[in-house]
């Protein structure tokens, strides 16, 4: 599992590139789970979704997108 510092680390990057995020956290038995929540609006376009997909490649995260939000989950 991804640690915080790297959830923040992503969540500032993805702010910087004009996405508003919300970081969740929760606890499932013994373990933390952290998901970053991205909120699209109205800017699902090709070079938005373009940049998405780059920054949190570059950081080893995966996202499912969902209307116009998007769920980040850490690569195990």
């Amino acid at each position: 599992m991804a640690n915080l510092q790297s959830f923040q680390v992503l969540q500032q990057e993805l702010v910087r590139a004009g996405f508003d995020s919300t970081l969740r956290a929760w606890r499932e038995g013994n373990e933390a789970v952290m998901t970053l929540l991205v909120a699209l609006h109205e800017q699902q376009t090709p070079e938005r979704m373009s940049k998405l997909t780059e920054i949190v490649d570059e950081h080893g995260f995966a996202f499912t997108a969902d209307n116009e939000t998007v769920t980040i989950t850490a690569l195990d």
